[in-house]
């Protein structure tokens, strides 16, 4: 991924807190996942505004005592929701 990347949601996709649980869901895909806190976060931030670069530095100051780790997974999480067909990248 291009650090010029913006990250935004793909139309159809929309997320409902359920409990203390974050839910994605596409009906046209008829899909629905699960997303732990750092998913919700990053998906939340993938507003058009941000690149993977901007989450992972933002998420690094909330996460401060686990930034070794939030890379990682948040490059793991982008990968999965752009896999899955909620995120789309375009270029600055």
């Amino acid at each position: 991924m291009s650090s010029r990347e913006l990250l935004r949601p793909a139309s159809g996709y929309y997320s409902e807190q359920i409990e203390s649980e974050t839910v994605l869901f596409s009906p046209t895909r008829q899909l629905a996942m699960s997303l732990d806190s750092l998913a919700t976060l990053v998906w939340k931030m993938c507003d058009g505004s941000r690149t993977e670069h901007d989450i992972v530095r933002e998420l690094s100051e909330i996460y401060a005592d686990q930034a070794d780790c939030v890379a990682r997974d948040v490059a793991a999480t982008i990968e999965k929701l752009k896999k899955e067909g909620a995120i789309i990248a375009t270029l600055a």
